[in-house]
C-alpha cells in the first residue's frame, strides 16, 4: 500500500460537497517515480511530526487519506472523470 503524504502527493484541487464530503484532485509520485492521480472521497488530512528536520527544527508531514478513490495513470483520464463528478452535482 502507499503512503501518500506531503512529501509525495500534491492536491491539484478540492471540492466541498454538502454533508460534509471533500473530494480531492491528487498527484501521487510513487516508488521507482511512476506518476498516478487519485481523485478520492471523504478526504482528510492529519499533519504529523516528520523524521526529517528543516532549518526551523522537525518537519511537519501531511498525511492524506480517504474513503475511497478512483486511480488513474493519466492526467487527461483523472481530469475529465474530475469534471464529470462536478458536473454531477449542477
Amino acid at each position: 500500500m502507499s503512503n501518500y503524504n506531503s512529501r509525495n502527493t500534491k492536491i491539484l484541487a478540492t471540492h466541498e460537497q454538502a454533508g460534509g464530503n471533500t473530494r480531492m484532485l491528487l498527484l501521487h509520485t510513487c516508488d521507482g517515480g511512476r506518476f498516478e492521480y487519485v481523485i478520492g472521497s471523504y478526504f482528510t488530512v492529519e499533519c504529523n511530526l516528520g523524521d526529517t528536520f528543516d532549518m526551523n527544527g522537525p518537519a511537519f508531514v501531511d498525511d492524506y487519506s480517504w474513503d475511497w478513490g478512483h486511480y488513474f495513470g493519466e492526467f487527461i483520464d483523472a481530469a475529465r472523470y474530475w469534471e464529470q463528478v462536478l458536473a454531477g452535482e449542477k
